[in-house]
């Protein structure tokens, strides 16, 4: 039964978008967003020379001719796309959690081979499994706090079930170490599933 959620496991971090994919996808975006965050538009305004010029006509006459030169100088405005903004730190707050995910998937992993090679006990299984749990529920909440852009509300929305499955997965597996059920191994095995069918059908959209 242990070796069948090792295979879980690694079979919900290897299907659905590769990480060589999702991180393609990324840098595309951003690269777009580089080029194309902002405009710049060069708008003229006047400036004005006059000069005068008098000329004494003998004996008494005096003629006066005015000439006003007006000269064009540049002035620059940059304009930022506040969309584009938003999708890079959307991108950057998911790698973040995204790492921070993956790593403690593979901690959970050495736990569980490390109890079915007998190197430690069901109660330090217990142990670090709760320490696996804080964890992902920290994760979980960084994540409810990044701000998507408005391409990217559904890959949001889906990675806070695929992230909270997680840590309920996580919860289950803690509670197989400390009773010794099944009932709970089966569990958890079950949230993984759903977490993996909802990450097959969720991708990025670029910015």
């Amino acid at each position: 039964m242990n070796k069948f959620l090792i295979f879980i496991l690694l079979i919900f971090i290897s299907c659905g978008p590769s990480e060589e994919e999702i991180q393609a996808q990324i840098n595309d975006a951003v690269e777009s967003a580089l080029q194309t965050s902002s405009t710049t538009t060069t708008t003229l305004a006047p400036t004005t020379t006059t000069s005068t010029t008098t000329t004494t006509l003998a004996p008494t006459t005096t003629t006066t001719t005015t000439t006003t030169t007006t000269t064009l100088a540049p002035t620059t405005t940059t304009t930022v796309d506040t969309e584009k903004q938003i999708c890079l730190y959307f991108l950057e707050s998911y790698r973040i959690v995204r790492d921070g995910i993956k790593d403690t998937g593979q901690l959970e992993t050495d736990i569980l081979n490390s109890l079915s090679q007998n190197k430690i006990s069901w109660e330090s299984a217990y142990e670090l499994q709760l320490d696996v749990v804080d964890f992902y529920t920290e994760w979980l909440d960084t994540w409810k706090n990044a701000y998507p852009n408005n391409n990217n509300i559904e890959f949001w929305n889906n990675y806070v079930e695929i992230y909270r499955l997680r840590a309920l997965s996580a919860i289950s597996l803690a509670q197989y170490y400390y009773y010794y059920d099944e009932a709970y191994f089966r569990e958890s095995n079950d949230f993984l599933a759903q977490a993996q069918e909802i990450s097959k059908r969720t991708n990025f959209n670029s910015c």
